[in-house]
């Protein structure tokens, strides 16, 4: 039985329900930097390289969960009395190598990949240390969360884009810049609205609900299509399934449910799918491999998230 509780508690410490996530924000920014080269085709996707910058993107996202329950320990003992350590399952020293080892895993894999994978891989590591000490003091603090994640974006980017003379730098720094604010925009929100659950100052209280950052995330997702095609319907079709998510977890939250934060990360995956939708379909002629998973991955890690939910909580 105890044994059942502490795989359980390791689960809900790593938030193995937000991981598909993850893979698909990487995934977003290697579409990039393999549909923006010198040719403006690819022949094929290197896998190799994208699973293993997959797996950066998982183990930098563990390493930050570790560590912020590491530095909460004693904030949870007060108010998250059920979480792992302060139920006594496991030892603080744990957490914190655990915290340490995926960290260093994680550069490593990405300095196996590329240079640029590492910088990068090293900028995510600092917005997660520097949101895990202040993110209890000041709720601006949510923006090194959405940097984190917008971070994956242009991890896959510049992991997958090659040298300098064979790429399309330009492109590749707008289309990723743009998907990245959106999602630092999204997670942001999302942020401060579980923070508005649970860290409860007078001050805090009287801060406006975040729902108005989430608007702006289509906006500033597809405008880059706007901008190369005239394909109304494409953009359409990426903005559609996010709002009606999004509508779905306002409905949940105007009835009092607190399962709308988690419905809210679940979702995170249709975030990038106001991209990579139309990417997809744009792509279907000189890349069948980007138009497939670029169509089917977001949907299938958005379902993978609600059922990993019920394994393991996601906040």
């Amino acid at each position: 039985m105890q044994r059942s509780s502490k795989v359980r508690a390791l689960l809900s410490t790593a938030r193995v329900a937000n991981i598909p996530s993850v893979v698909v924000n990487v995934w977003l920014g290697i579409s990039f930097g393999l549909a923006f080269n010198a040719k403006g085709r690819i022949s094929e996707v290197p896998w190799g390289a994208a699973g293993l910058l997959a797996l950066v993107g998982i183990l930098l996202y563990v390493a930050g969960n570790f560590l912020n329950d590491w530095m909460d320990r004693d904030w949870d003992a007060e108010r998250r009395p059920d979480r792992a350590l302060p139920c006594g399952l496991f030892k603080p020293a744990a957490y914190l190598r655990v915290a340490l080892l995926s960290a260093a895993a994680g550069l490593a894999m990405a300095a196996c990949v590329s240079l640029s994978a590492a910088v990068v891989s090293i900028v995510i590591l600092i917005c997660i240390v520097g949101y895990t000490r202040w993110h209890k003091r000041s709720p601006s603090a949510v923006v090194l969360m959405g940097m984190c994640r917008g971070g994956l974006v242009w991890l896959g980017a510049l992991g997958v884009a090659g040298p300098v003379e064979s790429v399309k730098w330009m492109w590749i720094a707008f289309f990723a810049g743009w998907s990245s604010i959106g999602i630092l925009c999204y997670i942001s929100g999302l942020s401060l609205g579980a923070r508005l659950e649970s860290v409860v100052s007078p001050v805090e209280k009287s801060l406006r609900s975040p729902w108005k950052l989430f608007i702006f995330v289509p906006v500033a997702m597809i405008f880059p299509f706007v901008y190369i095609a005239n394909l109304q319907w494409v953009f359409i079709s990426g903005v559609a399934p996010y709002a009606t998510w999004v509508m779905f977890c306002e409905t949940k939250r105007r009835r009092g449910s607190r399962k709308y934060i988690p419905f809210l990360l679940a979702g995170i995956p249709l975030v990038d799918w106001v991209f990579l939708l139309p990417l997809g379909l744009l792509c279907r002629q000189w890349s069948a491999e980007i138009s497939v998973t670029s169509l089917v991955l977001p949907p299938l890690a958005f379902v993978a998230a609600l059922l990993l939910q019920r394994l393991a909580p996601a906040t």
